[in-house]
């Protein structure tokens, strides 16, 4: 399966990421959610400028009720992608459940003014 391709790619982020999203798929069934942790740390670590590594980690940071932590990953994701409307419609559900209501107002009032496009533009990137 993905473990033994793994061994012999590690390196991959993508490999990293799909055993993060079968894993989080699991869950239900008794999958590991330090694993699911461990699987996300490891893509986003070899491709930190990956906005929907950062995104998929807050979302699971957010399942696990971890507020602070989700809401610095989202902000990662739209400092990579700022046209995500996904990311931004997360971080107002995160500010909203820390409590923070006028920047989870704001949050939302962003993503109303979001242009409407069919085509994603190329994430930035520092190179």
């Amino acid at each position: 399966g993905l473990v033994q391709v793994l061994k012999s790619y590690p390196e991959d982020a993508y490999l990293w990421a799909s055993l993060a999203s079968l894993a989080e798929a699991q869950v239900a069934s008794g999958g590991s959610r330090e694993q699911i942790s461990f699987y996300w740390q490891n893509a986003i670590a070899r491709d930190p400028y990956n906005p929907g590594f950062h995104f998929r980690w807050s979302r699971w940071l957010w399942r696990l009720s971890q507020f602070p932590e989700a809401l610095v990953e989202v902000q990662r994701s739209l400092e990579i992608y700022p046209a995500s409307a996904d990311a931004q419609f997360h971080k107002s559900l995160i500010l909203h459940d820390l409590g923070r209501e006028e920047e989870a107002l704001r949050a939302w009032e962003e993503l109303i003014k979001m242009p409407r496009e069919s085509g994603s533009p190329e994430p930035k990137r520092p190179w």
